[in-house]
């Protein structure tokens, strides 16, 4: 891809890790874990987490003219939240350099683990 406003490697979608976590007496929160390598610099990676959660959302439009109400109802939608805090300050989920791809998904699944150790009260920062 030659397009003058990219600006960054391009990047190919090599593993996806899903699991779920339990934040609370709601239930557990689907987690989608993607990791990418540089497609012309092997060893340059990326990664992305996102949580699936349910959320109430209505269109704003259209409307009712004279009253200004929206006139589709609410519905309950899941939606695929981008979850950059899961990552701990150790890792850069825009790039990272690692050996192989097993080397480069185990630095990311242990950043998430160390960062949701500290949010779920696992230990760590004081």
């Amino acid at each position: 891809m030659k397009l003058p406003a990219v600006k960054s490697p391009i990047f190919r979608l090599v593993e996806v890790v899903e699991f779920d976590v339990l934040m609370s007496d709601d239930g557990p929160y689907p987690t989608r874990l993607e990791l990418f390598e540089a497609r012309d610099d092997p060893g340059w990676f990326r990664a992305r987490l996102w949580q699936l959660e349910l959320m109430c959302m209505q269109p704003w439009f259209p409307e009712d003219g004279a009253t200004g109400e929206r006139s589709l109802p609410r519905s309950d939608e899941f939606v695929l939240l981008e979850r950059r805090h899961y990552f701990s300050d150790d890792l850069d989920p825009n790039g990272f350099r690692a050996p192989s791809r097993a080397a480069a998904l185990a630095k990311v699944e242990a950043s998430v683990e160390k960062e949701l150790g500290l949010l779920l009260g696992g230990g760590g920062r004081p």
